[in-house]
């Protein structure tokens, strides 16, 4: 975590989406539940098993889900309920606008945020309330159920676009925050995402010119884009972070092109994995619910979680923190991947933590 503390406001646009907004603030106040509404967590054991259903494999009853994920109603998220912004520092904000995978909410990320948060920068975790477990009849075959899930990014990033109506208009922050000076910097808003969330934020990136900062997507599952967005060249900063998992399927040869166009040779981007890293390492599920997940299936083991955690935040917080040095500091001519790469390594380096990060050339 930064030199900050982390505020939370929660921001409800009444018939379009919920809000987390993360933020740094000095002041200590009440916590709120990790779950961000009853029962929320239900849609993790809804969509796996809709998996489960879909590639004929071993389900688990609902009582277990009940069970491991129930406890996400009762722990703290580790934030601190509408505390004051933090404005030591300026008045002026980085911004991250952050959507979710499927089955995800807007808690389930926090680790990252709050890293994020602590160290300046304002997210917006975006909530998204698709149909997750599609009837069978509604489809037949897995090109048609893209084509749904396609549909789906459409309405996502929709979404995402009338959050950026929301937050482009100084005055709608200033009320958010109660203070007339505070202000994002309209420079620097990013576009994140994890697996869907992935898809989603990498098209909007492309589609919308109010993402000014850069991209980072964390294990994208790029199989429902569209292409046509999806491989226009950004020329912005961008980090691309695959799973282990991930890297071996079509969602990561998906996500090496998309790399490819986007982590060129000037040295703008930054693209790899870490080794042993699960399509889950990024969210705060392996460290909430370690036993659990393996149980199910979902993580291969308690090793090494606590340095996985320490990889997706490191890495993360250093790209926003260079790609932020690069953009107001005029382009210089500045290498943000080797920028990157040496804060991140020696960073790792000093915590004594394994250097696993396996970097596309």
């Amino acid at each position: 975590m930064g030199k900050y503390k982390v505020g939370y406001k929660r921001l409800v646009m009444p018939g379009i989406t919920s809000i987390g907004v993360y933020y740094p603030t000095t002041q200590q106040t009440e916590d709120v539940k990790h779950s961000p509404y009853h029962q929320a967590w239900t849609r993790i054991p809804t969509f796996w098993r809709f998996c489960a259903d879909l590639y004929k494999t071993p389900k688990f009853p609902e009582f277990l889900f009940k069970i491991a994920f129930g406890s996400l109603e009762y722990q703290g998220l580790g934030v601190n309920k509408d505390a004051k912004i933090a404005t030591e520092g300026g008045n002026k904000f980085p911004a991250v606008v952050f959507s979710h995978g499927l089955s995800a909410n807007i808690h389930i990320y926090s680790l990252n945020l709050k890293e994020w948060a602590s160290n300046g920068f304002i997210a917006f975790s975006v909530d998204h309330d698709e149909e997750l477990a599609i009837p069978f009849t509604k489809f037949n075959g897995w090109p048609e159920l893209l084509k749904i899930r396609g549909e789906q990014l459409e309405d996502r990033k929709a979404i995402v676009k009338k959050v950026l109506d929301l937050i482009s208009k100084p005055e709608n922050i200033h009320g958010l925050f109660e203070n007339d000076q505070v202000t994002l910097d309209y420079e620097n808003i990013f576009a994140s995402g994890h697996s869907f969330g992935g898809a989603t934020a990498a098209e909007v990136a492309v589609e919308d010119s109010r993402i000014t900062g850069g991209l980072l997507v964390l294990d994208p599952w790029f199989e429902p884009a569209h292409f046509d967005v999806l491989y226009k060249p950004l020329n912005k900063p961008v980090l691309s972070l695959r799973s282990n998992d991930f890297d071996k399927q079509i969602s990561g040869e998906l996500s090496r092109k998309h790399a490819k166009v986007h982590c060129n040779e000037n040295g703008l981007g930054l693209s790899g994995y870490f080794k042993e890293s699960s399509h889950n390492s990024c969210t705060d599920l392996p460290i909430l619910l370690p036993r659990e997940l393996t149980l199910f299936g979902v993580i291969k083991g308690l090793n090494g979680l606590e340095e996985n955690l320490k990889y997706n935040t490191g890495l993360t917080r250093n790209f926003l923190e260079a790609a932020l040095e690069y953009n107001r500091n005029g382009k210089n001519g500045m290498n943000l991947k080797a920028q990157v790469l040496k804060n991140f390594r020696s960073e790792m380096k000093q915590i004594c933590v394994p250097d696993v990060l396996v970097v596309d050339e």
